[in-house]
C-alpha cells in the first residue's frame, strides 16, 4: 500500500514562462511537503497552417499525446487560442473530435495542461484528512494560485489490469483502440482520475481495501468509457452499473488497521508505486 493523494482538476491554462509549482497543506494549514515544480503535460507545436472549421493538424511529433485528451491549441498571431479533444492519432497528425474556431500558422502551440508533481513513499507518511494543495502559475503573466482539496490515505492497491484484460472482457476495444498501449494509458488515466476519486469518496482515509474488487472496478470502469466511445451505448450502461456495485463490494472489504478513521497519526508507508497528485 502506499499514500494516495486524490486531487482534483478545474482545467484552468497556464503559462511554461514560468514554471508552475504546488505546496501541500493539511487542513490547518501546515505544509506537508514544501514547494515543488509541477511535471507539465506533453507539448508539441504544429508542423503546418491550420485553418479554421479544419479537424486536423499536422504536428511536429505526436509522443505522449493521448487520445479523447483535451489540450490548448494557440495562441496565433491574433492571441487566439482554444481548447481541443483529440479523436485520433498518427505518427504526425491528429485528428480533432471538433471544427477548429480559429486559424493558427506553422510553429503555435499544442500543449497539455495538466499540471502533477511526483511524490515518494518518504514524501507523505501520515494519514489526513482535508488537505489542500496550494498550485501557483501565472496566465498572460498575471500570477494565479488555485486550491484543490484531498486526502491522504493508504487504500490504493497496486494497479494491476492490463489492456490484454479490458480487451477480453470488450473485444470492440481493440476496434476502438488499436494500439494496446494507449489502452493501458487509458487505463491509468481512469485509476488515478476516476476510481481513486470514487473510492475516496467511499472511505475515510487510512482504509485498506481489496486489491483484487479495485481492480474489478477498473475494468468495469474502463469497459464502461470504451463502449461510450464506440457509442455502444447499451453496454456503457451495463458497465456503469457493474462499476457501482464494484464500489459498493470495495466498501464491505474496507478494514481501518489503526482504527484511526483517517486522524492525524504517523504511519509507514512502504515505497510500492509513486504517486501523483495531478491538477488539470
Amino acid at each position: 500500500m502506499h499514500t494516495v493523494a486524490d486531487v482534483g482538476q478545474t482545467g484552468n491554462r497556464w503559462d511554461a514562462t514560468t514554471a508552475p509549482t504546488v505546496v501541500l497543506h493539511n487542513a490547518g494549514g501546515g505544509v506537508i511537503v514544501s514547494s515543488r515544480t509541477c511535471d507539465l503535460g506533453p507539448s508539441t507545436t504544429l508542423g503546418a497552417a491550420a485553418a479554421a472549421e479544419q479537424k486536423s493538424l499536422t504536428v511536429a511529433t505526436t509522443a505522449s499525446l493521448v487520445r479523447w485528451d483535451t489540450y490548448k491549441i494557440g495562441p496565433n498571431i491574433n492571441g487566439q487560442w482554444e481548447w481541443v479533444t483529440v479523436d485520433g492519432i498518427a505518427t504526425t497528425a491528429v485528428v480533432l473530435v471538433d471544427e477548429l474556431t480559429y486559424s493558427y500558422s506553422s510553429g503555435d502551440a499544442l500543449q497539455s495542461h495538466d499540471m502533477s508533481v511526483t511524490l515518494s513513499a518518504g514524501d507523505i507518511t501520515s494519514v489526513y484528512r482535508d488537505c489542500y494543495a496550494a498550485w501557483s502559475y501565472e496566465v498572460d503573466g498575471i500570477g494565479r494560485k488555485d486550491h484543490t482539496t484531498f486526502h491522504v490515505s493508504l487504500y490504493a492497491p497496486r494497479l494491476a489490469l492490463t489492456a490484454a484484460d479490458v480487451t477480453q472482457e470488450y473485444p470492440r476495444t481493440a476496434t476502438v483502440i488499436a494500439e494496446p498501449q494507449r489502452v493501458d494509458l487509458l487505463i491509468r488515466r481512469i485509476w488515478s482520475k476516476r476510481v481513486l476519486v470514487d473510492v475516496g469518496k467511499l472511505f475515510a482515509p487510512g482504509g485498506l481495501v481489496s486489491g483484487e474488487t479495485a481492480n474489478e472496478a477498473l475494468l468495469y470502469r474502463v469497459v464502461m468509457h470504451v463502449a461510450q466511445q464506440a457509442r455502444d451505448f447499451e453496454v456503457a450502461e451495463v458497465y456503469d452499473d457493474l462499476y457501482k456495485s464494484a464500489l459498493d463490494a470495495l466498501r464491505a472489504t474496507v478494514v481501518d488497521p489503526d482504527e484511526s478513521g483517517g486522524v492525524d497519526e504517523a504511519e509507514h508507508v512502504p515505497g510500492v508505486r509513486t504517486p501523483r497528485l495531478r491538477r488539470g
